[in-house]
């Protein structure tokens, strides 16, 4: 499990085995034969080795007679035991957290084979995908170690691990002899805002799985989750995504309204019918024609950006790529910080409270300030209330801590003449700016002299850490 990129749709020779593998059957014969002609079986890489397993289902169509048929069916038994290996090893760890009272919901590969154990012969598990409720996850975290399971020792988890607590980050990766548990408490990175995934458990379905009671994602949750995980964090740059996606369109209805509804609420257009388009075009599926009008419609530049620079996976990201990560994040929280607009008091009803016209008091809170992650940018959401916000279409305010400044960010005024008005700022900050401040205080100053006379007097509050992994 990984935070960063590769992935995307597939290309080359990865494409062409998967249109071998999953494409109707005269394309995907075209795909095989250019694939063979590319490709020496003894030197091929192993996310390509990955998908052959598929591909050996219909080997006898694509290849009559062919002389690499043993060795296909050889690899798709090799699959198979692997992921045997990684379940069965895994099952003690699931159990000890099912013991603890921790629900657990099953997804990606290890939810698709709880259902249909014979897919392991196509679709590897390297690691079993658990996601327990926001709120369990140090409890979750502690029962396994306390059975035995160990942080994976990469360099990321083991620095995060050091400054920050289990809920900093939506998965932890622990290990156990040969089982791996990706154990998350966000369904995925980009959505880990309170409440995110309170719908996915809510239309999940239990099952017994090897004698033990699981949840499973619904299948349109599980198509949204194979996409994303798919174009975003495919580690080895693999293609499974795709085997998966299609077992779903085809086996299973899918409630097409509720996954452009989901896709929307979490800013995720992008991804998900850019992952559509690929399963249409290049694998055959049935995608209604609807969907992808209004996926792409409502698709900016922002999510279009955010997603291309994750595809090329930088080692490191520009303050580009930041800024647009940023800017994407904040649009994520909005909708959770501010889901109905406040009930706005006219001047009379303000000077009752005592607030005084052409005072600092003019500007006070609607809401303490919410922040949500992304990578290590932490987005801080301010909304205020001018009683009288003057001529200006626009107010500055900069924020702070004590001697550091932060940011300056700018907020439209949506009337200036209809008062009092509401405006909202945004100032993305560098994560590791705020490490070692204690008090968790940001202060903001108003520096538009038409908003708020005297300018320059310092309003603070205490940040109301928002997001559900915050600190």
């Amino acid at each position: 499990m990984s935070t960063r990129g590769g992935g995307g749709t597939p290309t080359g020779s990865l494409d062409l085995l998967a249109r071998a593998a999953l494409a109707p059957e005269a394309e995907a014969v075209t795909a095989w034969q250019a694939w063979r002609l590319a490709r020496d079986i003894e030197t091929t890489p192993w996310n390509e080795v990955r998908m052959l397993g598929a591909v050996a289902a219909r080997i006898d169509q694509l290849e009559p007679g062919s002389p690499i048929r043993a060795r296909m069916l050889g690899i798709r038994k090799f699959l198979w035991v692997q992921s045997q290996i990684c379940i069965n090893d895994s099952l003690a760890g699931i159990t000890a957290l099912i013991d603890a009272q921790i629900p657990v919901l099953l997804f990606k590969g290890a939810a698709r084979i709880a259902l249909d154990p014979g897919a392991a012969q196509e679709r590897l598990i390297r690691d079993m995908d658990v996601l327990v409720p926001v709120g369990q996850e140090l409890a979750a975290f502690k029962t396994l170690e306390a059975a035995g399971w160990q942080l994976v020792d990469e360099p990321w988890q083991v620095n995060l691990r050091r400054v920050d607590p289990i809920s900093a980050h939506h998965a932890w990766s622990l290990r156990k002899g040969r089982a791996e548990i990706d154990l998350h408490h966000c369904s995925n990175h980009l959505n880990r805002l309170a409440g995110d995934d309170v719908g996915l458990w809510e239309r999940s379905g239990s099952i017994v799985w090897r004698n033990l009671h699981v949840q499973i994602p619904s299948p349109t949750d599980a198509l949204i989750i194979a996409l994303v995980h798919g174009l975003r964090w495919s580690v080895e740059n693999a293609a499974d995504w795709t085997v998966d996606a299609c077992s779903l369109l085809d086996q299973q209805a899918i409630d097409w309204t509720r996954l452009v509804a989901e896709t929307e609420r979490r800013c995720l257009q992008a991804i998900v019918s850019k992952g559509l388009a690929y399963l249409q075009h290049a694998l055959g599926r049935q995608v209604p024609q609807s969907v992808m009008q209004t996926l792409q419609a409502s698709t900016d530049d922002t999510q279009k950006t955010e997603l291309r620079n994750y595809e090329t996976g930088p080692d490191r990201l520009s303050l580009a790529d930041a800024a647009a990560a940023a800017s994407l994040a904040v649009r994520r929280a909005m909708g959770k910080v501010q889901t109905q607009p406040p009930v706005l008091m006219s001047p009379r009803a303000l000077a009752r409270q005592g607030v005084a016209l052409g005072q600092i008091n003019e500007l006070y809170w609607v809401k303490r300030p919410a922040v949500a992650f992304i990578e290590d940018w932490v987005i801080v959401q301010v909304d205020l209330v001018l009683a009288r916000p003057g001529l200006d279409r626009q107010v500055a305010g900069e924020f702070r801590l004590p001697g550091l400044h932060l940011g300056v960010a700018r907020a439209h005024v949506p009337d200036p003449k209809n008062h009092p008005c509401l405006v909202r700022f945004h100032c993305p900050i560098y994560r590791p700016m705020l490490d070692g401040w204690r008090a968790r205080q940001i202060g903001f100053t108003c520096l538009s002299q038409h908003a708020v006379q005297p300018p320059g007097v310092p309003i603070r509050a205490e940040i109301a850490w928002f997001s559900s992994p915050g600190r």
